[in-house]
């Protein structure tokens, strides 16, 4: 077994390994995540406050501008 140590950013839940470690794909391997703050807010039995008034309203949007000339299709009998 080898290890290798390299600093990366988590970007959709998805870690980037470095091209320079030729790794096949679906090659299984053990990963081990040191991290400096608490990735997360602990989770508890209540609702987050935020999330429950905001839940089943519509945000405002505002009116969209012209979205361009398009041609007009045939219409088909």
């Amino acid at each position: 077994m080898q290890a290798v140590e390299f600093k990366t950013v988590i970007r959709n839940h998805a870690i980037q390994i470095p091209d320079s470690l030729h790794l096949d794909s679906g090659m299984p391997v053990k990963v081990v995540l040191l991290y400096s703050e608490s990735p997360r807010k602990p989770v508890s039995g209540d609702a987050d406050q935020e999330i429950a008034e905001y839940f089943g309203c519509l945000p405002y949007f505002p009116e969209r501008g012209e979205q361009g000339n398009f041609e007009q299709r045939l219409v088909i009998d």
